[in-house]
This record gives C-alpha cells, structure tokens and sequence, in this order.
C-alpha cells in the first residue's frame, strides 16, 4: 500500500543555502583571524621604522633597527637625510615622500 509520499533523497534548496551560508562565515571569521597578526605586525614595523628616523633626523646620525618582515629578520638603517635602507639593499624609501630611492 502506497501513501502517496516519496522517500526524501537528498536536501532541499534551502538547506543547502543554509550550508553555504555558514560556510562563508566561517570562512571570513578565518580570513580575519589570519590578516590580523600581519595588520599589527606591519604597523609595529611601520612605528619602529617612524621613530628610528625620526631620531636619525634629531640626532644627526644613522640609526638601525631590526624588523621582522613577512618572515624575514632585516636590519634597516635610517639617515639623517630621512633615507631608509634595509642593509641587505632590498629596500630603500625616502619615508618623507614614500617613494623608492636608489640605494647606493
């Protein structure tokens, strides 16, 4: 005898709506949680590279510091004409204009 109803096999369209949207939140709340310690990482280097110049302006003299960027240790020396240069020569920007300079 037959009741006129069919097994159900599979989901509806709105359950699987209700999965992908979980799974997009799920996924922005991990995207945030990775950029986040890059954001405050850069910032901090950004503080250091700021103050070493700045004291390297007042002081006359060049001042290196060490920052961690993206994975890598370097040492970057500010000058008291406001250029700063990573020893390795890998970057060189006048902070003053954010432009890249010629290392040498």
């Amino acid at each position: 005898m037959t009741t006129g109803r069919h097994p159900r096999d599979g989901a509806t369209l709105v359950e699987l709506l209700v999965v992908v949207a979980i799974l997009g939140v799920a996924a922005t709340v991990a995207a945030i949680s990775i950029r986040a310690p890059v954001a405050v990482g850069a910032a901090r280097a950004a503080a250091e590279l700021i103050g070493a110049r700045e004291r390297a302006v007042r002081t006359g003299k060049p001042v290196t510091v060490i920052v961690a960027d993206g994975g890598a240790i370097r040492a970057v020396t500010a000058h008291p004409d406001g250029r700063v240069i990573a020893e390795d020569g890998s970057a060189a920007v006048d902070i003053r204009s954010g432009r890249p300079v010629d290392a040498r």
